[in-house]
């Protein structure tokens, strides 16, 4: 089933109507100049004109929320813990930042889409870990904001972030 089109406002009928013969009276006009021509139309509308797209717009509403009580089910909210589920799979990094920093390894060729997922939400879950034993180490400072010297603090008393210490290049970080 295709779902369902949400109402429309009277302006946005409004525009709808004018936007052709806008467009013609205007060849070559970029589409903001031609939205810009149809707003001071709108607003040049006298109350009983713009009455007549109210009607309209109160007839669309109307017809959407009779489509609302005849389908239930197509405007419902996903579960909590569909929501959930969808979430604990979704990235928040780009993954095509991470697929050039994967590849800025000369030896690193082709990656795959479920390798760079993993690769991608196993960042995200160290980045959260790090910010959360960082922040750890704030408020043991009675402090409310992460510095650079509570992540540095935190690298350098976690034993399993020993591998960030030890010559990995990232000797500025402990």
């Amino acid at each position: 089933m295709a779902p369902m089109k949400k109402p429309q406002s009277s302006y946005l009928i409004f525009c709808n109507e004018r936007r052709k013969q806008v467009m013609d009276e205007n060849p070559g006009a970029r589409v903001g100049d031609i939205q810009k021509i149809i707003s001071a139309q709108w607003k040049e509308l006298k109350p009983e004109e713009k009455d007549v797209y109210v009607e309209l717009a109160a007839k669309d509403k109307a017809r959407y929320a009779q489509e609302l009580l005849d389908n239930p089910q197509v405007n419902e909210e996903p579960k909590a813990e569909e929501k959930t589920a969808r979430g604990s799979h979704a990235c928040i990094y780009p993954l095509g930042r991470v697929r050039k920093i994967v590849q800025s390894d000369p030896d690193v060729g082709k990656v795959s889409k479920d390798a760079l997922v993993a690769i991608t939400k196993a960042s995200e879950l160290f980045a959260q870990f790090l910010g959360t034993k960082s922040y750890e180490q704030a408020l043991y400072r009675n402090k409310r904001q992460i510095k650079a010297s509570d992540v540095t603090r935190t690298i350098q008393t976690t034993a399993s972030l020993d591998w960030l210490r030890s010559g990995g290049g990232n000797e500025d970080l402990a």
